[in-house]
């Protein structure tokens, strides 16, 4: 397992210098135009607690790493309240009608954020539990990195509103640890650190880890073009496709 970890972490480095972790951390913009990726993202952090109930658990979990991913996905799947309530607090709540919400979350600047809950849904689907476990990893690690940079603006912005941003800021990075949590991967850690992967398993989970940093490079630049394209009084407005 150490070399897929070390695999997962260089790709987490990668992504520390991608533009959208770079304007999130920019003291010099303000930090409620940094955080305007939340429209931009709603898709995503909505889907993803379906993502979590419905493809990620099973329920069978004789397996260890299965009665990881289950454990952990409970946890997870109740993040979208913590989102809505900062998109209240944010003042991302503008009127608009049916049609025009629809437009908006199906609209040409999103196809990267819904991409990634489809294409997570097909890499999940019918993957093993080792697999799953591994897409956990990457996913976890790639969420370290984007919370800690979105909880810098988080904190800039509470200072000045008195308001606690509980998605954005350091209560969801307290769960973004980077890797899977829960009782379950502690009481089992000395075996997955001791878990020898076949030459196969290897490979395949070399492959998931490059798809998963595939997916969310095109997540990323979708939610750094919104949020340094828009500004914070524009109606969520989008043309389809």
């Amino acid at each position: 397992m150490e070399q897929i970890n070390r695999y997962i972490e260089d790709n987490n480095q990668k992504f520390a210098v991608h533009p959208l972790i770079d304007f999130l951390r920019d003291p010099a913009i303000d930090p409620q135009q940094r955080l305007l990726i939340a429209p931009c993202m709603a898709f995503f952090a909505m889907g993803f607690s379906d993502l979590n109930r419905y493809v990620y658990r099973e329920a069978n979990d004789d397996d260890m790493f299965q009665a990881i991913v289950n454990e952990h996905t409970l946890e997870d799947e109740r993040h979208s309240a913590w989102f809505i309530s900062d998109c209240k607090k944010l003042d991302f709540n503008p009127a608009l009608t049916f049609t025009e919400a629809m437009c908006f979350l199906w609209g040409r600047e999103t196809i990267g954020v819904r991409r990634a809950i489809y294409d997570f849904s097909a890499l999940l689907r019918y993957a093993t539990p080792f697999e799953r476990y591994v897409v956990l990893e990457a996913l976890e690690g790639h969420g370290h990195v984007l919370f800690s940079a979105t909880c810098q603006a988080a904190e800039e912005l509470s200072a000045r509103t008195g308001k606690e941003y509980v998605f954005f800021g350091p209560h969801h990075l307290a769960m973004e640890t980077g890797h899977a949590t829960g009782d379950t991967v502690a009481r089992l850690q000395d075996e997955i650190n001791l878990y020898r992967p076949s030459a196969e398993q290897h490979q395949t989970a070399i492959a998931l880890v490059d798809k998963v940093y595939e997916i969310f490079t095109r997540y990323n630049d979708d939610l750094y073009d919104y949020a340094r394209n828009h500004r914070l009084d524009d109606r969520l407005i989008a043309k389809l496709y």
